[in-house]
């Protein structure tokens, strides 16, 4: 009896051991998890930013087909303000040929406001006081696209 009951602590002793080799992670799974989360985060941030992108890219696909010659658009600067509104800045030919820069806006409800000397449907103080002073986002490189 006391050999089988010496067997049966070993047996229960090995069993004890595995199950806690079991339950705690060693401390490299525990820095992959921090890697694999670090990972995500970055994954989930690039993505915004090609959203945001793609967004921009859109707007100024629109922005450039309001013009009278297309082919003339330049972007000049692009940049998001703290509420959402997209401000637009570009140069394009007017009816005379000559060069002359405009401003646009879109608003985050969805408005769309022109500003230049051909339809002035923003007044420059308006332009001012919604795209000037704290901006969000800076999207400028999209006119590299």
């Amino acid at each position: 009896m006391t050999r089988s009951y010496v067997a049966w602590l070993a047996l229960v002793l090995v069993g004890a051991d595995f199950r806690q080799r079991m339950t705690t992670k060693p401390a490299a799974t525990q820095n992959d998890e921090a890697e694999l989360a670090a990972k995500r985060n970055r994954l989930r941030q690039q993505e915004e930013h090609d959203q945001a992108m793609r967004r921009v890219l859109d707007m100024t696909r629109q922005l450039k087909a309001l013009m009278k010659n297309p082919t003339s658009f330049e972007l000049v600067q692009t940049v998001q303000t703290i509420d959402g509104a997209m401000c637009f800045t570009y140069r394009a030919t007017n009816s005379f040929g000559g060069v002359v820069p405009g401003r646009f806006v879109f608003v985050s409800n969805g408005d769309q406001f022109l500003v230049n000397d051909d339809s002035p449907r923003m007044s420059w103080e308006q332009w001012q006081k919604r795209c000037t002073g704290v901006l969000f986002k800076d999207y400028t490189a999209s006119r590299m696209v």
